[in-house]
Order: structure tokens, then sequence, then C-alpha cells
């Protein structure tokens, strides 16, 4: 066990680190995914299941995705990808954009 928190701490401890010592913003918000995961691993390593699963959840599932979708929003409005010929928002194509790249 106290093997798997030191593991788990230097893995959490050194994503963060990268995070914010990175200038790419991708490649900080991919670290600080890496931090998610590690201090979620602690937690659940603690026996707080509850309080892991909400940090996989919370901050894996909303923070960090809407992070990288926010990023990359501007790449994609650049393309065209949201807008038909006529200038209008076409919502039905920006999945299909989306996978398609």
């Amino acid at each position: 066990m106290n093997l798997a928190l030191l593991i788990l701490g230097s893995i959490t401890v050194g994503a963060a680190v990268a995070a914010m010592s990175l200038r790419n913003v991708v490649h900080c918000l991919l670290w600080l995914v890496v931090s998610f995961v590690g201090l979620a691993g602690l937690y659940l390593s603690l026996s707080a299941t509850f309080v892991g699963l909400t940090q996989v959840l919370v901050y894996l599932g909303a923070v960090a995705i809407l992070s990288l979708w926010v990023l990359y929003w501007p790449f994609w409005a650049s393309y065209g990808a949201f807008y038909d010929s006529a200038g209008l928002w076409d919502g039905t194509r920006t999945p299909l954009f989306a996978v398609r790249r």
C-alpha cells in the first residue's frame, strides 16, 4: 500500500509540474488529465471510493473534455465546419467534422 501511494503520488506531482511548466496549452491540458487520474488513483487506494469516482466523473469527464473542446473551437470554426453555405450555423455537420479530421 505504501509503494502504491508513493508511485501514484509521484505521478500526480510530476504531471502537475509538467502541466504548469510546459508552453503548449494542449500538452498542459493532457498532463493535467494525467494529474487528475493520479489523484483519483490516490483517492481510490485510500478507500475513498466516492471521492475517487467523483474526481474521475467531474474533472476528467467534464472539465478536461470541455477545456479541450474550447481550445479546438477556433480551429474548427476557422475551417467553416460549423456554418453552411449561407453562413448559418449547422449543428448537424459538427460531430461529423470532428470525427472526419
